[in-house]
């Protein structure tokens, strides 16, 4: 099975790069100062605005609260969005920017209000997903996708794996952006990028390590269910990821996609330079967020609409060829095995 894997190299808008200045100087010290869940909570509400044109009703699906994002016009698939923060912030209404995004591009979207730690830590926001998976899976005839960002990206894959190993119907696809994916963070990425990483770069010797224990309250770090990259992923849908190139969490996803596609999945990779973490949430600001959004939502609505990609499916679908377009020292970092951790080798 071909993984296709594409890094972009094109001259950055003027929007992104006084976008990363502001970053630089603004949310870097802020970041910064994250020590507990409560630091991260307290972060400045920096929400970019929902889209016109798209309604939010709150909703319980599966017995789970959450949030629907609908736009007019029938929809062609629903979409399970599952939210970041590493695992212990933010809400549905924080993602209104993307979840309204996916729904004016033919999604009839529900955004998971999952238990957060550290007042419910794993599997509390696993259990959450697939209750609210399940129900939407049996309840219309369309199919069903899962997505997420960041902490929700990992909880997406996550969900993956426990849908599989149950034997339970699985997604049409899966849109993972800058997932974390690995809660050791034992990867190279980060450290090499955290001076880079103006979002989450300053949290990435020390906050992050608090939040991945936080969340596994005990349970091994290099559990599946808990970092999706060190499980076999033999059998999971087509699945999209998207990452900055310059990201501490850029290493998850290329690994994440070696493994998929040592495995036999339809894996689809987008590393982008310049960008910063989960960009296209940013698609009303920033060009490259259109078009990570725009490609993101066609990929979806390809696989769904594929038979092999339906949630019963048995067999794999072709794969998407891109055109590689991979500068040679990119190539030759992304292609270490050195990067990556023992286990994931």
């Amino acid at each position: 099975m071909v993984s296709a894997q594409r890094i972009l190299y094109a001259m950055p808008s003027v929007q992104l790069l006084l976008l990363n200045a502001a970053l630089r100087l603004y949310l870097r010290p802020r970041a910064a100062q994250v020590k507990t869940p409560l630091d991260l909570r307290r972060l400045p509400d920096s929400r970019p605005p929902a889209p016109r044109g798209v309604r939010f009703r709150s909703d319980r699906v599966g017995g789970v609260e959450g949030e629907w994002a609908e736009a007019e016009g029938e929809a062609t698939a629903l979409m399970c969005y599952l939210h970041g923060g590493g695992y212990t912030s933010l809400a549905p209404r924080d993602y209104r920017a993307l979840t309204g995004g996916f729904a004016k591009r033919g999604f009839r979207v529900f955004a998971v209000d999952y238990r957060l730690a550290p007042e419910h830590p794993f599997p509390a926001a696993l259990d959450d997903a697939a209750a609210v998976f399940r129900a939407m899976a049996g309840g219309d005839e369309r199919p069903v996708v899962v997505c997420g960002d960041s902490a929700g990206g990992g909880l997406a894959a996550a969900l993956m794996l426990r849908l599989r190993d149950e034997a339970a119907p699985l997604p049409a696809a899966a849109c993972l952006f800058s997932p974390w994916l690995d809660l050791t963070n034992a990867s190279a990425s980060r450290a090499t990028n955290s001076q880079r990483d103006h979002a989450i770069g300053p949290m990435a010797s020390g906050a992050m390590d608090m939040f991945a224990s936080t969340y596994a309250n005990g349970t091994d770090l290099r559990e599946p269910a808990v970092s999706p990259v060190f499980g076999s992923l033999e059998g999971l849908p087509p699945t999209v990821l998207f990452v900055g190139e310059s990201e501490v969490l850029r290493d998850d996803s290329v690994c994440f996609a070696e493994r998929g596609r040592r495995e036999g999945v339809t894996i689809h990779l987008e590393v982008w330079p310049d960008v910063p973490h989960v960009w296209p949430i940013l698609h009303a600001l920033l060009p490259e967020g259109r078009k990570a959004i725009d490609l993101s939502a066609g990929l979806l609505l390809r696989a769904a609409s594929w038979p092999a990609a339906r949630p019963v499916m048995e067999a794999r679908a072709a794969a998407v060829r891109t055109e590689q377009a991979l500068g040679a020292d990119v190539r030759r970092e992304l292609q270490d095995p050195a990067r990556l951790s023992p286990d994931v080798r």
